[in-house]
């Protein structure tokens, strides 16, 4: 019997591993963009119900994801799972879909979620480690982590607080092809019960995993790493909200254990929002750039701050790594970029799990972000401790021939019905139109530089608002050229000599009326 058991498995897996080749263009599910997303997960796999919240054991989600073959975990339960130790997935070809719980949804406290394997697929999941003594060392209770062999991973519209090291985290050198994408990752815990004392930590990429996109996420209330993006990683971040960062907030190319390595990043259509408990450091600025290697490749484009701090400075700075396209550097597709300005609203109306169904700490972390509110935490109970759902349990519906494709699109029935619940639960959340917009930032529409010989040139400003000066820094922070600009909303700036025809600076714009704003331009 066990022969002939084997046998019949192994023929359900070569054909739908045959059926996996044929569809290796496929999104994981539509929209989808970044690194990893066209893996199949668990297309075509066994259906798996979570029928309880407990830590372990038969219909519990750590039972589920401890299967093996191709497989989809969906939940006729709702409410807090409390786990003490990290739940994990270990065998590939998995889909984890939240959606499909009924409201309020999932919540995993206590420990977070780890994947070991390739092709996974992780939607619609809150995870809130928390600060209790008991549960994983301090220094190793992330939210969301990839560690071993994780490539092709998508995580996707997941919200993770209160962990004691980082949030989220992708930390081995055979991870490859990972996403996060329309994340709440928010109020890492800072003085906790991590060994190394204060560790407010959103994200980190390190220990040479390739290939990361970050993309549109919201990151609020943590010390620093929104997220950290270490050398010898390439990645794309793109569109994300950083809201509140106390230390540094988003830091590119630190040296790792391997020593420095070269930099491949794309830096794409972010924005910072500070608050009074904001205090970046070093040099006050929004991306912290350490290019160490001339192998480097550097592309950033429409990062802005709220005009509280500048936007970017350096350790090591080459202007020869910095690249006029993200292709030079580090890109993938699909891969969208929103310009900065639609890039707040967009972030806080469809970040985070199930968007139309958001939990008590989600909703105060969007409305902290809206309004200029909140502050980094130590502790869960600083902000009235662990959710408290009942359970909630219904009996979903599952199509009759879930691995069938009646529409011929690749799609299985199956994912056609979790597309949908989805979709049901995604946004745009109806959220003031102006959430998020602070009055000096910057309103400019168009920035050009025209050569008109090998070192000098003029610099064009095109902007809504009428111009009072114009400074020139370079991304060290030293004051280049100052001008007073008399020509109102377009300016015209003749560059000195010693800023080269090529280079990376920021350029500090004050208005008439008040306020200023920093852009960093390539020239």
């Amino acid at each position: 019997m066990n022969t002939i058991h084997s046998m019949k498995y192994l023929l359900i897996s070569f054909c739908w591993f045959f059926a996996v080749m044929a569809q290796d263009s496929l999104p994981v599910f539509p929209g989808a963009e970044g690194f990893g997303v066209f893996t199949p997960a668990g297309r075509g796999g066994e259906i798996i119900k979570v029928t309880n919240l407990n830590a372990d054991g038969p219909g519990s989600l750590r039972d589920a994801c401890g299967k093996s073959g191709p497989r989809i975990i969906v939940f006729e339960v709702a409410g807090v799972i409390d786990v003490a130790e990290h739940i994990q997935i270990r065998n590939p070809f998995c889909t984890l879909a939240g959606q499909t719980a009924p409201s309020p949804g999932i919540t995993v406290i206590g420990a977070g979620l780890r994947v070991y394997t390739n092709d996974v697929l992780i939607q619609h999941m809150k995870v809130r480690p928390g600060g209790r003594v008991e549960g994983p060392r301090g220094n190793s209770r992330q939210g969301i982590c990839m560690v071993g062999s994780s490539q092709n991973v998508v995580i996707d519209h997941c919200s993770v607080s209160w962990a004691t090291d980082e949030n989220m985290t992708c930390w081995s050198t055979e991870n490859r092809n990972i996403t996060f994408s329309n994340c709440i990752n928010s109020e890492c815990l800072n003085n906790s019960v991590h060994p190394e004392g204060p560790h407010s930590k959103g994200m980190l990429v390190g220990f040479l995993t390739q290939n990361v996109s970050v993309i549109r996420n919201l990151f609020a209330h943590n010390g620093d790493r929104n997220p950290l993006i270490k050398g010898g990683c390439p990645a794309t971040v793109v569109n994300n909200f950083v809201y509140n960062p106390i230390g540094v907030a988003m830091d590119f190319g630190e040296a790792t254990f391997f020593g420095d390595q070269p930099q491949r990043v794309s830096v794409i259509g972010n924005v910072l929002k500070a608050t009074r408990q904001t205090n970046l450091s070093p040099g006050g600025s929004f991306l912290y750039v350490h290019v160490h290697m001339s192998e480097s490749r550097l592309y950033m484009d429409d990062n802005v701050t709220d005009g509280s701090f500048g936007l970017c400075s350096q350790r090591s700075f080459d202007p020869g790594v910095i690249v006029d396209t993200p292709e030079e550097a580090t890109w993938t597709q699909p891969l969208t970029a929103l310009p900065s300005a639609q890039v707040m609203h967009h972030v806080l109306s469809n970040a985070g799990a199930r968007p139309q169904d958001r939990d008590e700490i989600d909703r105060r972390i969007i409305n902290d972000a809206i309004n200029g509110t909140g502050r980094m935490i130590d502790s869960q109970d600083d902000v009235g401790g662990f959710p408290q759902h009942a359970e909630v349990t219904r009996t979903l519906d599952i199509p009759a021939d879930p691995n069938g494709d009646d529409d011929s699109d690749g799609y299985t029935n199956a994912e056609e019905w979790l597309h949908q619940m989805a979709a049901e639960l995604e946004g745009p959340v109806d959220i003031p139109l102006d959430a998020g917009t602070n009055r000096s930032r910057q309103t400019m529409r168009k920035l050009f530089f025209t050569r008109n010989g090998a070192r000098l040139g003029t610099l064009k400003l095109v902007s809504g608002r009428e111009i009072a000066s114009v400074k020139i820094f370079s991304c060290a922070g030293k004051l280049l050229q100052s001008a007073a600009t008399p020509d109102g909303m377009t300016t015209r700036i003749e560059l000195q000599s010693r800023i080269p025809a090529k280079g990376h600076y920021i350029i500090k714009i004050h208005y008439v009326k008040s306020g200023h704003t920093s852009r960093q331009i390539l020239l």
